[in-house]
């Protein structure tokens, strides 16, 4: 079973998207800071992470996009956006993101989105 580390700030989303993963099987972790998620990785391995801001300081020096390029081995990422923008689309591009999701999406996008990442 795979582990995904849900990194969102946003409550009703965050728990909807983990309803979503956990009936698709995967087994899921839940952050709703970039400290918090940066502690989740340290403790457990994280197969693939999904959130919506890779760029959020997990401390004073580091971004969470850091902490997911030094983690072994390196988790899958998903950037999930409220808007598709092209700055957003451009970074995720130049951060080994490997989907940006933009919303509002649908939830079969989502977990084939999430097995995809993980193939």
């Amino acid at each position: 079973m795979a582990r995904v580390l849900l990194i969102e700030n946003d409550l009703v989303l965050r728990t909807s998207l983990r309803t979503i993963l956990e009936c698709a099987a995967f087994e899921v972790e839940e952050a709703s800071t970039a400290r918090d998620a940066a502690r989740a990785m340290s403790k457990k391995r994280i197969d693939l992470v999904v959130t919506d801001d890779l760029f959020e300081s997990a401390d004073s020096s580091e971004s969470l996009m850091t902490i997911v390029r030094k983690t072994r081995p390196r988790p899958a990422v998903i950037l999930i956006s409220g808007h598709g923008d092209g700055h957003r689309e451009l970074l995720a591009q130049a951060t080994e993101v490997h989907t940006l999701l933009t919303q509002p999406f649908d939830l079969n996008t989502v977990v084939a989105t999430c097995c995809q990442a993980l193939l």
